[in-house]
């Protein structure tokens, strides 16, 4: 039979203590305001003033030194209990998956929403690597546009999201960390008169029709495009839309126009298919993971492993990209 825990924890617990308490402390200090902190863990400023205040007394130390006239910082004795906290937490989600039920059903799941064209390259390198550091967990993977993977970051709905950089990223609560950068480029078909040439004067687009995504799919693919091509006068003139890619390309080689896609999705070409270059280069588009800041626990593991695993597209090793810098 086992013996029953009596430690200093067994006190705790028997005067209130739980995890929020930590997790308020946490978002205090990540935050670095109580103002902040109270948008960041969705509960009244008092509330996490009160967790913190039963934290210093308890322990019988000082947690934060107050900066300015709003800010706070961890004092030594604060830093240290930031460190275990964020242990202990990770210790718990483990415990947790541990205990759970074998089988796909029964395991927590670390929702992760995607932008298809932009992570075509991206997202099996990050399912495959999620898959071996997080065995107890089911990874989940969803088709999203940028704007839906937002609005479903924001009602935890997802736990992050892989696409391009969002036009937007004025909240406070969202996070873009960029993984690795792309290259426009024009496709067409090999009998193409975009063809002729080893790149494309991007006044010539205006020639021929753009093959889009759906506008209600992928509504910041244009905006981008628009962004883009404004500095240079161009007018793009749009033909039928498509839902994804590979469409895409099959219009491509139907002749229904040219596409502007992200040399990621190279791997995707079917014969009778040329990817060139721009003149003069556009800016290049940035690629990564959104997620909600400040991450908890478990999010820090799952951040870390994706930068981990797209590393070799950083350094090069799957295709070249002019212009990239880490």
């Amino acid at each position: 039979m086992r013996r029953t825990y009596k430690g200093v924890t067994s006190a705790w617990l028997a005067q209130g203590f739980n995890l929020r308490h930590l997790q308020y402390f946490l978002a205090a200090a990540n935050a670095g305001s109580m103002n902040a902190a109270e948008g960041e863990a969705h509960v009244k400023q008092s509330e996490i003033s009160r967790a913190i205040r039963a934290l210093e007394g308890d322990l019988n130390v000082q947690l934060f030194h107050r900066v300015g006239s709003a800010g706070i910082e961890l004092t030594k004795a604060g830093e240290r209990l930031a460190r275990d906290a964020e242990s202990v937490l990770v210790d718990f989600d483990r415990m947790l998956n541990r205990a759970g039920r074998e089988g796909d059903d029964c395991r927590p799941r670390i929702n992760i929403g995607y932008a298809e064209s932009p992570t075509t390259e991206v997202l099996p390198l990050v399912l495959s690597a999620l898959n071996q550091v997080f065995p107890n967990q089911q990874i989940v993977t969803c088709k999203r546009s940028v704007k839906e993977c937002i609005t479903q970051l924001g009602k935890r709905e997802i736990s992050c999201a892989l696409t391009v950089k969002p036009l937007d990223t004025s909240r406070s609560s969202i996070r873009f960390n960029r993984l690795v950068t792309y290259d426009l480029q024009c496709v067409v078909h090999d009998k193409h008169d975009f063809a002729a040439n080893p790149h494309v004067p991007i006044k010539q687009l205006e020639t021929d029709f753009l093959l889009p995504f759906k506008a209600t799919d992928s509504p910041q693919y244009m905006k981008d495009l628009q962004r883009l091509f404004a500095p240079h006068g161009i007018q793009l003139k749009t033909g039928p839309e498509f839902e994804d890619p590979a469409d895409i390309l099959g219009g491509v080689v139907a002749r229904y126009g040219f596409a502007l896609l992200l040399e990621s999705a190279r791997h995707l070409s079917p014969p009778n298919v040329k990817w060139l270059p721009l003149h003069p280069r556009v800016q290049a588009m940035e690629v990564g993971v959104i997620y909600r800041h400040p991450p908890n626990p478990l999010m820090r593991e799952v951040l870390a492993t994706i930068e981990k695993a797209t590393r070799s597209l950083r350094q090069g090793t799957f295709a070249t990209r002019a212009g990239f810098t880490d």
